[in-house]
C-alpha cells in the first residue's frame, strides 16, 4: 500500500480544535483528516465508517492547550527587545492569553506575518511528531503561503 497525504493544515487544524462539538478523524488509508459532529446526522455516515473500520481511522485529539501557550511565548523570546516584545510578553499572562496574544498582535502589523509564519512552522512540526507517535507513515503535504513561504495553493512535502 502507497504512503498517503495528510494535508498539514487540516491536521493542524484538527489538533488545535478543542470543540466539545465535534471530533476529529485520520483515515490511515487515504491521509484525510474530517470532522464528526456531535448531535449531527449528517455524520452519521461517517460514524458509521470509523465503526465498521477502526483499524482505518484514528481519532485525533487536541493537543493540549498549554502546548500552544508555549508556541505563542516562544514566538514572543525570538522577537527582539522592544514594544511587540514587551506587550506580547504581557499578553501571555493574561486571565484569557490566547485572546489577549490575538488583540495585542493586532497592535502590530508588522509582528503578524511573522506569528502566522512561526505559529504554522511549530504546528506543522508537531503534527509531523504525532503522526510519528501514531505510527502513522504518511507524507505531510504544505499548501498554504504561511506554512512553506511559496505562493498559496504550492504543494510541498515535508
Amino acid at each position: 500500500m502507497s504512503q498517503p497525504s495528510v494535508d498539514a493544515e487540516d491536521l493542524v487544524t484538527a489538533l488545535e480544535n478543542h470543540s466539545y462539538e465535534m471530533s476529529f478523524f485520520l483515515d490511515r488509508r487515504t491521509g484525510e483528516v474530517f470532522p464528526v459532529f456531535e448531535d449531527n446526522d449528517e455524520s452519521d455516515d461517517d460514524r458509521a465508517r470509523i465503526d465498521g473500520e477502526p483499524a482505518r481511522f484514528v481519532a485525533v485529539e487536541p493537543i493540549p492547550s498549554s502546548v500552544g501557550w508555549e508556541v505563542m511565548a516562544a514566538f514572543v523570546e525570538s522577537l527582539p527587545p522592544g514594544g511587540p516584545r514587551a506587550a506580547l510578553g504581557s499578553a501571555l499572562g493574561a486571565r484569557h492569553p490566547f485572546r489577549a496574544f490575538k488583540d495585542v498582535l493586532s497592535a502590530f502589523p508588522g509582528q503578524r506575518e511573522a506569528w502566522y509564519a512561526f505559529h504554522d512552522r511549530e504546528w506543522t512540526r508537531l503534527a509531523a511528531e504525532w503522526l510519528e507517535a501514531e505510527g502513522i507513515d504518511a507524507t505531510l503535504k504544505l499548501r498554504s503561503r504561511a506554512l512553506d513561504g511559496g505562493v498559496a495553493g504550492d504543494q510541498r512535502e515535508l
